[in-house]
């Protein structure tokens, strides 16, 4: 059986952003594209839902009262973060 094209050539899985917003919302929620590089994103542990929970529980805590934070994101609106470095927890 051959392998498939990923295993033998790594540069088969960068996308640029124009290929990425080309691409159906379907794909689109199963991959993460990081510095180009497709990633493809598994379903949470429940230590990750755990750890995702807490986080917003302390952010919501953190928020001032009647501050001008955004709790929800308009209906279709994508976000799109970047980190430049990341610390170990």
């Amino acid at each position: 059986m051959p392998l498939p094209a990923w295993a033998t050539d790594p540069s088969s899985l960068l996308i640029t952003r124009e290929e990425y917003e080309a691409l159906p919302a379907e794909v689109c929620k199963t991959i993460e594209v990081v510095d180009g590089s497709v990633i493809f994103c598994e379903s949470p542990s429940p230590r990750h839902q755990r750890v995702q929970r807490n986080l917003t529980r302390a952010l919501d805590n953190a928020r001032p009262t009647g501050g001008p934070c955004i709790t929800d994101l308009p209906e279709g609106m994508k976000l799109k973060v970047a980190f430049s470095e990341l610390e170990s927890v």
